[in-house]
């Protein structure tokens, strides 16, 4: 409270982007990621450390959909489902927050397909010495 703010701020954002479509290819190939590196494993364990009485934690993307898998026969069509929902819920979440940054003014998007990581860094260098 006793720190005063400083008066001119100057900040500048930038958003690395990809079309949704790869954008979304990327999300599944995470989702199943997680899973063969132990996401399971996890949650089972965090159940029973009593997970579910954080409701927070018990409902978040990946941590929600194991649960139900856990709790499910855990048939083949069980996992099946299981691993769908996790990707869909992934990548609704993706839809949500590309949603609120299209509407965000202060941000200056960057295609990364466009771009190789160098260029995207040359136009950040060269956007934030000109002042943009």
């Amino acid at each position: 409270k006793q720190r005063k703010r400083p008066q001119n701020y100057d900040f500048r954002c930038w958003f690395l982007h990809r079309p949704k479509e790869k954008l979304y290819h990327r999300i599944e190939k995470r989702c199943e990621k997680m899973i063969h590196e132990g996401l399971v494993e996890e949650v089972k364990y965090l159940l029973g450390e009593g997970i579910e009485q954080n409701p927070s934690a018990a409902q978040a993307i990946g941590y929600r959909q194991t649960i139900d898998y856990l709790k499910s026969p855990q048939s083949k069509e069980d996992f099946n489902h299981y691993l769908s929902t996790f990707k869909q819920a992934s990548r609704n979440y993706a839809k949500r927050q590309l949603t609120w940054f299209r509407k965000e003014m202060n941000y200056k998007w960057l295609d990364l397909d466009l771009h190789d990581h160098e260029v995207v860094l040359d136009i950040i260098k060269q956007d934030f010495e000109i002042g943009l």
